[in-house]
């Protein structure tokens, strides 16, 4: 009883002197004071640890920002004396850990916990995202503030072009230099006042340890999400009035970047959250291992990010998305993260591959890249990207949730749906690869594809193969179903129809090999990075080896629903002026299947979700 009144009273003692003395000193002015209060006192009621770090980042970030305050008010357009801050930029700050205290409160029956899975994995979670979240909100303070005094040329993060002081995704040295050092003060300080007020095992006790070095990966990932969206989606341009740069535009205002989606406040909201979240992963992990996977993850997917934006293979939206869903991928398992590198690198090489052909064949391939002329390039990039891995990432995450973000074995048995989605992943990734494989390849083939529909309602459209010039050239005949007769047994003498290369629907015999031999290369990267990284073949044997026919067979699926949406719901035409097969009908545009009902991007989408749903749905009754 003792301890449950003088807790509560310490945090409402500590928590009011310092929202009076905040206020006094104009670092706070009085929203900011009564919500500071307010969060501060939910923290130090629910362990002195968490009020620790929150007193460690304010005090820390308020001595910062009056550090050099001329220089700064040269550069900031909204700077205030101070650095005043309101209620709104302290709940941006620490709303969200004050939820997660609250949960820890309601879990632990407010009694401050050791960071022990095997205690209660959702209680570790919880600490270690507000761990996470302090270590992102010091990292990206510290950076800021010192950055912008350092003299290092700023350079943008999505470019690495010098860019004047004050832009938003200007990155400096020291100021990545000091996001590491203040993650580490966040974790010292959770580990220190631990030592004196939380009770935790001798082994557990020095485990603690193990959060400096997690705190200050945390601290530097929070300030390299923030500068990523600040320079993405954050306007930043220069005033020529003001002579300074500035969030907003106007008529005197010469954009250098972003496109003003987010404001500072909503940048700094979602580093938080998606720092919080990664950092929660990796506390829910065993603490010796809690550092690796969410290191590799990020590691990994923000290299091959650059190294593809770099070589153009993707546009700076297209990097990001994939960055983010490959995060989320090896953070879960590193199965499926290697199934999404499998896909991505194999589809990528094939699309360089024979550009010249395709490029005579295909009407719109510019650098052995698809675009259209209704869209700008960089929104077909993003598109494309979360469309061959959106749903799997979000299967992903639903696996991570259900999981405890441990890779689990494909055994119904233990679980029914943790099988189902992992079953769906591998199928969606069959189908991607099946489609890209059987496409790319069929294409430079030499054999003629056929065609998987009769033809119109109203009309028969066949082809006679000429050679002119030496160049495949097919005539057109239309005749009406009338009009059949011989004519039906001459252009159809079976359900396959020679059509023109690029035609949606259009399959070879090669293309369908080859998008089995594609669900099978996903199926072997999913069994042989799992045998290095999870037990399942010691207790599932050589059950698991099973999802290799299971993946071969959602691969040709895959491409075979692909092929039958694009030969009946894809307009498909002969351009006459072009020479070539294009997907929208127009006056000079003959057509040769399919109703325009749906675009490239639609079918697409559909035969995953087609092909996830059947293949999840085939592992729950083989495994």
């Amino acid at each position: 009883m003792e301890n449950a009144l003088i807790q509560p009273l310490i945090a409402v003692l500590i928590s009011s002197l310092i929202a009076i003395r905040s206020y006094r000193r104009k670092s706070l002015d009085l929203s900011g004071a009564l919500a500071g209060f307010l969060v501060m006192s939910i923290h130090f009621a629910v362990g002195y640890r968490f009020g620790a770090m929150l007193l460690a980042f304010f005090f820390s970030s308020s001595k910062l920002t009056k550090v050099g305050e001329d220089k700064k008010r040269r550069v900031d357009a909204d700077f205030k004396e101070g650095g005043q801050r309101n209620w709104i930029q302290v709940f941006s700050n620490s709303g969200i850990a004050a939820v997660l205290s609250v949960a820890i409160g309601n879990l632990t029956g407010w009694e401050d916990k050791c960071l022990e899975s095997k205690d209660s994995v959702l209680i570790t979670a919880l600490i270690g995202g507000i761990i996470g979240h302090y270590s992102c909100c010091n990292g990206d303070t510290w950076s800021s503030e010192l950055g912008v005094l350092s003299d290092d040329q700023p350079r943008l993060i999505t470019t690495f072009k010098p860019v004047r002081r004050g832009t938003n995704g200007g990155v400096t040295k020291t100021g990545l230099l000091a996001a590491l050092a203040a993650g580490t003060v966040v974790g010292l300080t959770f580990v220190l006042v631990g030592f004196f007020t939380t009770r935790c095992s001798d082994g557990m006790a020095m485990k603690q340890l193990l959060v400096i070095p997690l705190s200050a990966v945390a601290g530097l990932l929070g300030s390299l999400i923030d500068s990523l969206l600040g320079a993405t989606l954050q306007f930043s341009g220069f005033c020529s009035v003001r002579n300074k740069v500035v969030g907003k535009p106007g008529p005197t205002v010469r954009k250098i970047s972003g496109l003003g989606f987010l404001d500072n406040n909503a940048v700094n909201l979602v580093s938080i959250l998606l720092t919080t979240l990664l950092t929660s992963i990796a506390s829910r992990k065993k603490m010796e291992k809690t550092l690796i996977q969410p290191s590799v993850a990020v590691l990994i997917s923000s290299s091959i990010a650059i190294i593809y934006y770099r070589r153009k293979s993707l546009d700076l939206y297209g990097a990001l998305v994939l960055f983010l869903a490959m995060t989320i991928h090896f953070a879960v398992g590193y199965r499926f993260g290697a199934m999404l590198l499998i896909f991505f690198f194999t589809s990528s090489k094939l699309i360089e591959d024979g550009e010249e052909k395709k490029r005579r064949m295909e009407a719109g391939l510019k650098d052995g890249r698809p675009i259209t002329c209704a869209i700008p390039q960089f929104l077909h990039f993003r598109k494309r990207v979360l469309l061959n891995s959106g749903v799997a990432a979000v299967l992903s995450v639903a696996v991570g949730c259900l999981t405890g973000w441990e890779d689990k074995c494909l055994d119904s048995n233990e679980s029914v749906l943790i099988t189902r989605l992992i079953g769906g992943i591998i199928g969606h990734y069959a189908c991607c690869n099946g489609d890209s494989w059987s496409s790319e390849i069929g294409i430079l083939s030499s054999e003629r594809p056929c065609s998987d529909i009769l033809g119109s309602r109203h009309s028969i459209v066949c082809y006679a193969e000429h050679m002119i010039d030496g160049s495949d050239v097919c005539n057109l005949y239309s005749v009406t179903i009338d009009e059949v007769g011989v004519a039906f047994l001459d252009c159809f003498a079976s359900l396959l129809q020679r059509v023109r290369k690029g035609t949606n629907g259009g399959v070879t015999e090669i293309g369908y090999l080859s998008a089995s031999a594609a669900g099978t290369v996903v199926s072997q990267t999913f069994a042989l990075v799992g045998l290095h990284t999870t037990s399942c073949f010691d207790r599932m044997g050589m059950k698991e080896l099973l999802v290799v026919p299971v993946s071969t067979v959602a691969g040709l699926l895959g491409s075979v629903i692909r092929s039958l949406l694009g030969a009946t719901l894809q307009f498909s035409g002969f351009c006459l002026v072009r020479k070539k097969v294009v997907e929208k009908p127009g006056p000079t545009v003959r057509r040769i299947s399919g109703r325009n009902y749906l675009d490239n991007d639609a079918v697409n989408l559909i035969s995953i979700l087609l092909t996830t749903l059947i293949t999840s749905t085939a592992c729950v009754y083989i495994f």
